[in-house]
């Protein structure tokens, strides 16, 4: 089901050397994709149920952060608007 929803509806191409099979049940367990990591989370209510959690990746926060510090930074202050 993943693959054809990747390759087909999605038009991406799987790179099979660099695919794995996680088991996100299993504490710790996330999948980066896309600028996002995904992981297994308990419920916020304490309930016995698990979701899905999407949150930005640590890379690509990273990444937002350097673009941020470039635009700020005090070189910036000379450059007209």
């Amino acid at each position: 089901w993943v693959e054809a929803s990747a390759e087909g509806w999605m038009g991406l191409e799987i790179k099979r050397g660099k695919t794995r099979t996680i088991r996100l049940t299993e504490t710790g367990a996330r999948v980066d994709f896309l600028g996002y990591s995904f992981r297994n989370e308990r419920d916020r209510f304490g309930r016995a149920k698990r979701f899905l959690n999407g949150v930005p990746s640590a890379k690509s926060c990273a990444r937002e952060r350097e673009q941020l510090r470039a635009m700020i930074s005090a070189e910036q202050g000379r450059v007209p608007s």
